[in-house]
């Protein structure tokens, strides 16, 4: 129960970044026939769609990245976007599926991780409500 509820925290937190560097969230778990889309986000001719995983600890290699987000996942979550804009009439100029990877950090903690990338910067520590967070976003994971 307390993992859901820092889960959740964590993908609010995701959403938080998204709308300080100007994106609109469109919808927020947006459920279509055998898929889910965390967060679906706009900005300006550009959709995205981000699958927010909440880990206690960060993968230790890149190649962990593809357990996270296997190829079944990116299919569903590639049919979740194209729903999306059908249902909800958009039509963006580009499109594309990121990853964020979100754990919690002490804040005296190592700094050791792969490096990731918010939509339009690099990793970050921060805090929300009470609780420190890393994210390590991959943008582009799928298109």
């Amino acid at each position: 129960m307390l993992r859901k509820i820092v889960a959740s925290q964590a993908e609010d937190h995701v959403a938080g970044i998204l709308l300080s560097q100007g994106w609109r969230i469109i919808a927020r778990n947006y459920r279509w026939i055998g898929t889910e889309v965390d967060i679906l986000a706009t900005k300006g001719d550009s959709l995205v769609a981000v699958e927010v995983k909440f880990r206690s600890q960060f993968p230790r290699h890149m190649d962990s990245l593809e357990h996270l987000l296997p190829q079944r996942k990116l299919n569903a979550l590639r049919k979740g976007l194209y729903a999306a804009m059908r249902h909800l009439r958009l039509n963006p100029v580009k499109t594309r599926i990121d990853l964020a990877v979100v754990t919690p950090q002490d804040p005296v903690g190592q700094r050791k991780m792969p490096p990731g990338f918010y939509p339009e910067g690099t990793f970050k520590d921060t805090q929300s409500r009470g609780q420190y967070f890393r994210v390590a976003w991959y943008p582009a994971i799928g298109s």
